[in-house]
């Protein structure tokens, strides 16, 4: 995968995934600030492995594909280091992520409606079943008019060089 370009992976899977999600609206956490809206679910990884509570196994198909999207990101030797699988929902275009960076690896997937994510200063279409691979570029979900739902799911990760590069630095 290609920083910053867009690859889909639409298909059955992917689409029941997100009607499951949206029928489940009590399993999310609402997430409100000052310059944000949207609700979430979080999942910590701990040695590579994440565990995914029995009312969350729906989802482990489209996770594993994101793996395997965040693994094909890496050009060098080296191996992923999961984070965190940090899922968010935008019941609607009043739902938001401001502009920000994470100093770490990052695939996105988008189910849902379109919606477009800023990307540094450009603006990037996200249809259902898009990825798209960042590496510490600024970006966010800006407020817009679409009144159908959004949910992303946002990998973070590193590699096994990045990390040693950070204890040795």
């Amino acid at each position: 995968m290609q920083q910053n370009k867009i690859y889909n992976i639409a298909n059955e899977e992917t689409q029941l995934v997100y009607l499951q999600l949206l029928e489940f609206t009590s399993l999310w956490f609402p997430c409100k600030t000052r310059t944000s809206k949207r609700q979430i679910i979080s999942f910590l990884y701990n040695n590579n492995k994440i565990i995914i509570p029995g009312m969350y196994s729906f989802i482990q198909p489209l996770i594993r594909k994101v793996e395997e999207s965040a693994r094909n990101t890496i050009i060098d030797s080296s191996e992923p280091i999961f984070i965190e699988m940090f899922i968010n929902y935008y019941q609607d275009g009043n739902y938001s992520t401001p502009m920000h960076r994470h100093q770490c690896r990052q695939i996105t997937m988008s189910l849902g409606t379109k919606r477009t994510l800023k990307v540094n200063t450009k603006d990037v279409e996200m249809n259902h079943g898009d990825l798209i691979f960042l590496h510490q570029e600024k970006h966010g979900v800006l407020k817009d008019s679409s009144t159908e739902p959004r949910i992303s799911f946002n990998l973070f990760f590193t590699t096994t060089n990045e990390k040693e590069f950070e204890v040795n630095y």
